[in-house]
């Protein structure tokens, strides 16, 4: 805050202020030590500071619930803590953050709803028959790591209209199998069975009381009965924190991905379902999002900078993740909450943001102050807001009292215009004019908001404000015309490390320093080290109990159980030179012969075409067969004119 000639030009930063005025309207109660570095008792005899404390308000944090993590569940979802701190408030000032770390730990014997949805079309006759064995082997599985299993089970075909069932004959509604002398179940979209059930007996009961159904199109209707499977929470019996929904198919290639609960795929023809139902349970993947953001993160003794998600965690390890919140406007509201939650975790931590946007000083201020000249201004927040007409840090001066002298006040230099040829003087100070472009202040009227730097056309890149020529950016971008953005979300690869651990990151676009490395994430680079060179580390941890990973215990976090030991390589033999040699030769020789039987053929095939082309012209031209009037026959013939006979 400062004069009235401050705020009416929009100044609001200490810097502006002592370029309007050169007495400053911002100082500490110690004196000496505040932003506008002035004299306190000096200031307070001159009239240009007051003896009300000025306030600094700051970004806060506290932690208003933190429970610890737990380590086992005891089959109760209920009393389990999987993500601290629980709850957080948070004080923001605009431009500033706070940083704060969210531990994620996944507990012991952790409930589990299993909901079974399988796809009941022709095709699935034969997997259908394992599946009824499948439950008693699978809850004897997941025995060992939950006590508190639920199994359901719902089954799909797909859509009951035309194309995608058989409509002709009228038989095949009842009977879509009619065409084929089968007997099976009408064709249906979605149909739930049973509920999610502690009692695996009646898993297996419901089961074995399935039939196929038969239908015309083969992507089938998976899609949809997911969908349907997710709104029936009720008849399904979802709890709040379920954590599997498993698809049965025989494509291998589709994947579903579900927000908050996992979707597995499991193809029954392998024989291992209960195996792999085991390891999507025990080998989980932790991802915290908050909004569309996704949250670096660090894992135990290993820091992992940019990470999305941590992938391949036992039952019992924590995982930190490091969190900034960050204010870079003033929104409306003067609060906001938003939630942090790990996929597929029924837990959260809830932040609470107040935006400190103004001071508690702005509702204490008083009209017509004494203090501003016996009434002639506000008293708000230790200084003068002045009435119009009044100038100065006590509203001492008046415009009316106008003298030529003042205008000295008024020139940055000699042969310089008053107040730069952008106001007039006034009392010996600058009331700077008004400007279509924006607004214009400084003490001699030297400042403004529209004369910065411009990118593509933009003042400031539209990423920041323009202040007396200077960009002030906002936060998340950088830069003399704010157009580099320290946002390194653009530079994430897809295999969640920034520029692929081969570049840096600048302006949100990667230069890539490893030789070799190209793509727009550095991802492409024929010439990096090969897949020994990478795996160097993780051999000497696993196998020589030595290195880096030994030393900083992160060798079982980085390093995947994919190497084993062997007496010797298994390497293939080489080729027999003389079989290469004579497999050549006789290619060579083979396809000489065709090549020719192939030419014989076509110029065959030619010449026919050629021969009955001509025998067709032949027929069907028309020769002339009058006498040729030089042409004389050999005998000639006389009437004797005398005879008078027969």
């Amino acid at each position: 805050k400062g004069s009235n000639i401050c705020t009416s030009q929009g100044v609001t930063t200490c810097r502006q202020c002592m370029a309007v005025h050169p007495r400053c309207a911002w100082c500490s109660k110690e004196g000496g030590s505040g932003a506008s570095r002035c004299d306190y008792k000096e200031n307070l005899l001159k009239g240009g500071c007051s003896p009300a404390a000025v306030e600094f308000p700051s970004s806060t944090l506290s932690i208003d619930k933190n429970a610890p993590l737990s380590d086992k569940a005891s089959g109760q979802a209920d009393d389990v803590t999987q993500i601290k701190p629980q709850k957080l408030g948070i004080t923001l000032r605009p431009g500033d953050s706070q940083r704060f770390t969210v531990s994620v730990k996944q507990a012991e014997d952790y409930p589990v709803d299993l909901y079974y949805l399988m796809d009941l079309s022709f095709s699935m006759k034969d997997d259908l028959a394992r599946l009824r064995t499948l439950g008693s082997e699978l809850a004897d599985t997941m025995g060992h790591t939950t006590s508190k299993l639920r199994m359901g089970f719902g089954a799909f075909v797909d859509k009951t209209t035309s194309p995608y069932m058989y409509t002709n004959p009228a038989e095949a509604l009842e009977n879509p199998c009619y065409g084929i002398h089968q007997k099976c179940q009408a064709q249906f979209g979605f149909k739930h069975v049973l509920s999610l059930t502690e009692k695996v007996a009646r898993f297996t009961e419901e089961v074995e009381k399935q039939q196929v159904s038969r239908n015309r199109d083969a992507p089938e209707g998976g899609f949809d009965a997911v969908m349907q499977a997710v709104v029936c929470k009720d008849r399904i019996g979802w709890r709040p924190d379920a954590s599997h929904l498993l698809v049965f198919t025989t494509d291998a290639k589709t994947h579903i991905a579900l927000d908050g609960r996992i979707a597995g795929i499991v193809q029954p023809n392998d024989g291992k379902c209960h195996l792999d139902n085991e390891n999507v349970y025990n080998k989980s993947t932790v991802l915290v999002r908050a909004g569309r953001k996704y949250i670096s993160h660090f894992v135990l003794y290993k820091v992992i900078p940019g990470l999305k998600s941590c992938s391949g965690l036992k039952i019992g390890d924590t995982v930190s993740f490091s969190v900034e919140a960050q204010l870079r406007v003033c929104p409306k509201e003067k609060r906001h909450s938003f939630t942090i939650k790990p996929r597929g975790f029924k837990d959260s931590l809830e932040v609470t943001v107040d935006f400190a946007c103004g001071c508690d000083c702005e509702a204490d201020a008083k009209a017509d102050s004494p203090l501003c000249s016996n009434g002639n201004g506000t008293y708000e927040c230790g200084v003068c807001q002045c009435h119009p007409g009044r100038l100065g840090p006590r509203c001492e001066c008046s415009v009316e009292d106008y003298s030529p002298s003042d205008d000295a006040n008024c020139i940055p230099k000699p042969g310089a215009p008053i107040c730069s040829g952008r106001g007039d003087c006034l009392c010996g100070q600058c009331s700077c004019h008004g400007n279509e472009f924006g607004q214009v202040w400084g003490k001699y009227c030297e400042c403004d908001d529209f004369n910065c730097l411009r990118f593509k056309g933009a003042l400031c890149s539209d990423h920041g404000k323009c202040s007396c020529g200077l960009c002030q950016c906002d936060a998340g971008w950088k830069g003399e015309n704010c157009n580099c953005s320290t946002v390194v979300d653009t530079c994430m690869s897809s295999i969640g490390l920034l520029c692929s651990g081969r570049g840096s990151c600048q302006c949100g676009v990667c230069q890539c320093t490893q030789p070799g490395a190209y793509g727009d994430t550095c991802e492409k680079c024929p010439t990096c080290p090969d897949a020994c060179t990478i795996k160097k580390e993780c051999v000497e941890c696993q196998h020589f109990k030595r290195g880096q990973y030994i030393e900083d215990n992160s060798c079982s976090i980085i390093c995947k159980n994919e190497i084993n030991l062997v007496e010797e390589l298994e390497c293939p033999q080489g080729a027999d030179i003389l079989v290469v040699l004579l497999a050549v030769a006789g290619a060579i020789l083979l396809l000489g012969l065709i090549g020719m039987l192939i030419w014989k053929l076509l110029v065959t095939i030619h010449d026919r075409r050629e021969f009955v082309k001509f025998e067709e012209e032949k027929a069907k031209a028309k020769w002339d067969t009058a006498n040729n009037p030089l042409y004389k026959e050999a005998t000639s013939t006389f009437t004797n004119v005398a005879y008078r006979g027969n």
